[in-house]
């Protein structure tokens, strides 16, 4: 009963039909052998790219211009004594804040002391403005919108639509 099923294979006299191997090793190694030599290759020419950049200033020999060779810089110079130049400032400051003087004499512009200027403006007050502009109180009806208009009401200029 084991051999239902089974047939008997007869053995042929003929040779293998399988392939010997799966792939072909010769393209592939040569593949591996050139792209091992065009790294090598890239690698070299890099190499020799940083070098070039790293060196060429110190081969190029530049002019070295006037100002640098006549000055040397030790570092910014904006203030050469910052304590001497603030009292200075200062006392030019508070001999403005405290004389009289013209700002711009074509206009007849002046400076007055402080003091004097206090004492000005607590004996007569702050003066009123010349241009005032009109209070919301004085012109009520150009700050409504043209829809709460009364119907006998014009818009002004202002106030007027513009067609879309």
């Amino acid at each position: 009963m084991d051999n239902i099923g089974h047939t008997p294979q007869a053995k042929s006299s003929a040779p293998d039909q399988h392939e010997r191997t799966d792939i072909k090793l010769r393209p592939i190694g040569l593949f591996a052998i050139v792209l091992t030599m065009m790294i090598a290759g890239v690698l070299l020419l890099l190499d020799r790219a940083f070098w070039t950049f790293e060196t060429a200033p110190e081969r190029i020999e530049l002019p070295q211009s006037q100002i640098a060779a006549d000055h040397v810089l030790r570092g910014p110079a904006l203030q050469a004594q910052p304590r001497r130049d603030l009292v200075s400032f200062r006392r030019t400051e508070e001999q403005r804040l405290s004389s009289y003087g013209w700002v711009d004499s074509k206009r007849n512009l002046g400076r007055i002391p402080i003091d004097a200027a206090m004492k000005i403006l607590a004996e007569r007050g702050f003066p009123e403005p010349t241009d005032s502009p009109k209070s919301a109180v004085e012109r009520p009806s150009e700050l409504r919108s043209p829809v709460d208009k009364q119907p006998d009401e014009k818009p002004t200029d202002e106030q007027q639509e513009v067609p879309r």
